[in-house]
């Protein structure tokens, strides 16, 4: 459960604990994609992946049909 004090790292270990698919981070093709992008030299700004989930939670909420993503950088 929340409290006021919370701090930013226990509300991403709580959302993380409960909102995170389970194997998102364990994904062979994210993995390999990972890899590839730190071999071809491409800065480390990746979004996190509670965030890519909270995209997902979003583009399913909204029943979108069609998503474009821009500024994947490595994606």
């Amino acid at each position: 459960m929340l409290t006021a004090g919370q701090t930013a790292d226990g509300v991403d270990k709580y959302l993380d604990a409960r909102l995170s698919a389970p194997d998102f981070a364990g994904t062979p093709a994210l993995a390999r994609g990972l890899e590839r992008a730190e071999q071809e030299g491409l800065p480390a700004i990746a979004v996190t992946p509670m965030f890519g989930q909270l995209m997902s939670i979003l583009v399913k909420a909204m029943r979108a049909e069609r998503v474009l993503e821009i500024g994947t950088l490595g994606g």
